[in-house]
């Protein structure tokens, strides 16, 4: 949004830089979020099994309370 204030005070290159600088920060977090996960270890977790459960029985009240509404 600020780069639409910039070309409404009749600025396109500023505006244009902002967008450049704005989209390779999202670039920069995303490439180091990939760089940090460690996708050699592919472990299923079956201690936590039981979550699906819990969930989808929390999830179903919630269904059902929102239609009650």
């Amino acid at each position: 949004s600020l780069a639409c204030v910039y070309l409404t005070l009749a600025a396109p290159f500023i505006a244009a830089v902002q967008i450049l600088v704005y989209a390779g920060a999202i670039m920069v977090l995303v490439i180091f979020v990939i760089m940090l996960l460690n996708l050699d270890e592919d472990k299923p977790l079956d201690r936590l099994r039981y979550l699906y459960g819990i969930g989808g029985g929390l999830g179903l009240i919630l269904l059902v309370q929102t239609f009650f509404i």
